[in-house]
């Protein structure tokens, strides 16, 4: 083994280590954590009828579907025309499951890196308290992930739940009037719309989002203490898994923030979700909002000062393949290149 100690005077080294250790064992309970509450949130499945194991039948893709933003990730290279003329039921991304799918497997081999790491005697372990303090702060921000996905749905109603209901209410009025029912409801009174029976829903579509940001600062603290990029060069590993994942987790969670952000918006200003363009439309209906300029610009200097060239990534891979070519959405995808190639200067710079 490399006498890292010598070589490297400013870096505390160990051969093994405990922190590094139980570091993995976080990491690994935390993904499995988020892994149980997405098995147990599916929603409805199948037009079964029946709630998830959570007690919700709406989806979190129905909702993001429902109040989509200009930002809001669709098909690949999607249209602005094609976007706003889509419905919440074609509207649908697979960016999400596949986003969360790899940075769960990422962050559950990075667990199983460091324990390693800390077991073996052949690989140099830096920074093991530092290790230790970033893996159980992106555990909390993993189970906050995995809380968030119940709460955002509390009130929300899927589209064919509220049809249900809307039906029954339709025949109990009708019983009510062959009943000569002196308290029942005119059958030609106002149906409750979606809105009505969702009412309270945005509380909580607010409080995902504040739930988001809190998360994220748990990541950005992770990133910020491991500074994983500027390790010496020895310890490969650790740059291969706890640096791109814990960069990419934090990155990921900025961009969901801003999303759910949007969510939250329009939920309050079209209660019954964001109104496709018609066809026939000659001009553009919604303009591009600068909400995704501003998270850019956020990830940008995240980028810098950490360092961590990884962070506005999942920003500029969303914004570029699957979301609509806005002007401000470009704009804010070229401050997100930006932030990549500056943050790679500074880690340049650091390591050097």
């Amino acid at each position: 083994m490399l006498d890292s100690a010598q070589a490297y005077p400013g870096e505390h080294v160990v051969a093994t280590s405990t922190p590094i250790i139980i570091a993995g064992f976080l990491l690994i309970l935390g993904v499995s954590i988020l892994a149980v509450f997405v098995w147990m949130g599916k929603g409805e499945q199948h037009g079964s009828g029946r709630p998830d194991l959570l007690g919700s039948r709406v989806t979190i893709r129905e909702i993001s579907a429902r109040y989509r933003t200009t930002w809001s990730p669709s098909k690949l290279f999607v249209s602005v025309q094609d976007h706003q003329r889509q419905t919440p039921e074609n509207s649908r991304s697979v960016v999400y499951g596949i986003v969360w799918t790899f940075l769960m497997i990422w962050i559950f081999m990075t667990g199983v890196f460091l324990i390693i790491s800390g077991v073996s005697d052949q690989i140099e372990n830096f920074r093991e308290q530092r290790q230790l303090r970033a893996a159980a702060c992106v555990t909390a921000a993993l189970c906050i992930c995995a809380t968030w996905i119940p709460v955002v749905r509390i009130h929300s109603k899927s589209v064919t739940e509220v049809k249900e209901i809307q039906n029954a209410i339709v025949a109990i009025r009708a019983d009510e009037q062959l009943a000569n029912d002196p308290k029942g409801v005119d059958i030609r009174a106002p149906i409750p719309d979606h809105s009505e029976l969702e009412r309270g829903k945005t509380a909580f579509l607010w409080a995902g989002f504040v739930m988001l940001i809190v998360a994220w600062i748990l990541a950005l603290a992770a990133t910020a203490q491991t500074q994983a990029w500027t390790l010496p060069s020895p310890q490969y590993g650790t740059m291969l898994f706890v640096a791109p994942g814990f960069g990419l987790l934090t990155g990921w969670l900025l961009f969901a923030a801003s999303l759910n952000f949007g969510i939250a918006y329009c939920a309050e200003s079209c209660p019954d979700g964001v109104r496709a363009v018609p066809q026939d439309a000659n001009q553009f209906a919604y303009r591009g909002s600068i909400w995704p300029v501003a998270t850019a610009v956020v990830a940008l200097l995240c980028a810098i000062i950490v360092p961590d060239p990884s962070q506005p990534v999942p920003l500029v891979l969303a914004l570029l393949l699957f979301a609509p070519r806005y002007r401000t959405n470009l704009w804010a995808a070229a401050i997100g290149a930006l932030g990549i190639g500056l943050g790679v200067l500074r880690v340049m710079s650091e390591r050097s």
